[in-house]
């Protein structure tokens, strides 16, 4: 028998121990073990880095330690270190505050999967966060996290005050495509799945042009594709039915919502143009099994491209429902909800690498692109939305402050209308006419879907949006959208008793609460403030971020 001495090759932390007692200094098999027999990590993650950095929401990614899973914590602070305990298994949730907590501690898990990078919201601006990443083995419950610190973990970063911007990709339908390497999360063998994509393009084509694809129309494949300019289809290989396909004319340069739909639990395809069902056949296969490339903008890298915008890609592993498509495509998704395997915001806004907002990893590689291609979106996306399909005649969306808006007196009988929220002070904040400024608060939109060239009555109570002390200067301005390079004055019918303000004959497009006049001091966003004793007087110095003309501030 031997010693401890002579065992020295052995692990004693795992599967061994010394006993004392009866035979002490002799190795025996540990009873209970922790972990169940799990060995923790050696190698720590490293290189925490913070990019795309805006005023609720931020990148984080990471170099991978030798765990065979990491685990990601953020809490709202400028320094410290946190430890994940042993034999826990921590949930993740991309918006900060609603993962598992470390006891009460503050710190927040955000992801916890196989990849190397999470995009983090629900942050609050000018505020400092620090993140932490710890590699584990195991899982269930029998977790062992490795707690050792490393180079840039953690890293602290604090959130500036420009809200993240909308970003599409302008693909030039000669050699443009996105590349996303095969990965088994992709694949859909005898799954049902969704595919989601906006696109605004003005391009007539004659042949086949492929927005989506994954392989190379081999077992394995889906996608969307289009055979002439009119014509969108969802479809897989080996599909009974030749894919779910509608007419109707994409092209016109708006944007437009595609989903595609297989319900392996109903046999059916479905393709909803704009939110609604536009086409549904009957399909009695499924998808084959494949790991296999996904492309977007063409087939393979080679042909097929796509000529247009893209934004907001989403790929899943599900069937969604339609009220689930109507009630989500007017908003960015937390990237953690259930079956999405891929999620491309478009955020980047620069570079050769596209990133993937869901917890997979699932990163594309643009080809034969550069930043110019990084366009600004005008797709109807925002923070929040509220959708009716159902003969809409009054639809109503709110802010966290309590102010809303409302559509009504809608003509033209469309089939849906979509009113969407963006947080935050928009990319154009000169005001326009006699407007001296615009709300930094937020700004809404409303997506007019279908019908005869439908209009409504936009009605806005500002009743709970901070800062306005003199009512009868408040306006709205308006633009088409995003993409829109500038304000126009609404010259808004103003109701200081309801506390309203109001635009008849509406055809769809963005609305935000303005002011003529300096005594209405909406809020002031500071990126610096300082006070200085100066020859028995004290000097003040500020700069904001999100106003101009500025009268003031109260001391």
């Amino acid at each position: 028998m031997k010693t401890q001495a002579t065992f020295t090759d052995w692990d004693f932390s795992t599967v061994w121990q010394i006993a004392g007692g009866d035979g002490a200094n002799y190795p025996t098999l540990r009873n209970n073990l922790e972990g169940g027999g799990i060995v923790a990590p050696t190698t720590q993650a490293s290189n925490v880095i913070c990019s795309n950095v805006y005023a609720t929401q931020m990148d984080i990614s990471w170099t991978n330690g030798n765990g065979s899973k990491r685990v990601v914590f953020t809490k709202a602070a400028s320094s410290g270190t946190t430890t994940p305990v042993d034999v826990t298994t921590y949930t993740a949730n991309a918006t900060f505050g609603s993962g598992t907590q470390i006891g009460s501690t503050g710190w927040y898990c955000v992801y916890n999967g196989t990849g190397s990078n999470v995009s983090v919201t629900n942050l609050t601006a000018s505020t400092d966060y620090i993140f932490q990443v710890f590699e584990y083995n195991g899982s269930g419950g029998s977790e062992l996290y490795f707690s050792s610190t490393a180079a840039n973990n953690p890293k602290a970063q604090a959130t500036n005050t420009t809200p993240a911007p909308n970003y599409a990709l302008d693909f030039d339908g000669s050699n443009d495509y996105i590349s996303v390497a095969a990965n088994a999360s992709l694949g859909m063998g005898g799954s049902s799945f969704t595919l989601e994509m906006w696109v605004k393009s003005s391009s007539t084509h004659s042949s086949w042009v492929l927005p989506l694809e994954y392989g190379n129309w081999t077992t394995g494949t889906y996608q969307f594709a289009s055979n002439t300019s009119t014509t969108m289809k969802v479809n897989f290989n080996g599909s009974s039915s030749g894919g779910a396909s509608d007419t109707t004319d994409w092209t016109d340069d708006k944007w437009h919502h595609f989903a595609g739909v297989f319900d392996n639990t109903n046999d059916l395809l479905i393709l909803y143009y704009d939110g609604v069902n536009v086409a549904e056949v009957a399909e009695t296969n499924a998808p084959g099994s494949a790991t296999l490339p996904l492309y977007i903008g063409s087939r393979g890298g080679s042909s097929l491209f796509y000529n247009g915008q893209m934004d907001e890609v989403r790929v899943w592993n599900v069937a969604r429902s339609e009220a689930d498509i109507q009630a989500n495509m007017c908003k960015k998704l937390v990237g953690s909800e259930s079956g999405l395997v891929a999620y491309y915001q478009m955020t980047n806004g620069s570079g050769t690498t596209l990133n993937d907002n869901s917890s997979n990893s699932n990163n594309g590689t643009l080809s034969n692109m550069d930043n110019a291609d990084w366009v600004t979106s005008g797709a109807a996306v925002g923070y929040a939305s509220i959708a009716d399909y159902s003969s809409p005649s009054s639809v109503n969306l709110a802010s966290t402050d309590g102010d809303d808006v409302t559509v009504g007196t809608i003509s033209g009988t469309p089939d849906g209308v979509q009113i969407y929220r963006v947080d935050g002070a928009p990319n154009v904040i000169t005001p326009p006419g006699s407007m001296v400024t615009l709300s930094p608060e937020h700004y809404f939109g409303v997506f007019m879907v279908g019908g005869t060239t439908p209009t409504y009555t936009l009605t806005y109570n500002y009743d709970g949006h901070p800062g306005i002390s003199n009512e009868s200067a408040l306006d709205l301005a308006y633009r088409a959208n995003n993409g829109t390079s500038s304000w126009t004055e609404g010259n808004a019918t103003l109701d200081q008793d309801a506390n309203t303000l109001t635009l008849t004959g509406q055809t769809g497009t963005e609305y935000i609460l303005g002011t003529e006049s300096e005594d209405n001091s909406l809020p002031v966003t500071l990126s610096l403030w300082s006070a200085a004793s100066k020859n028995g007087q004290v000097v003040l110095n500020w700069t904001t971020d999100s106003e101009i003309e500025n009268l003031g501030f109260i001391i």
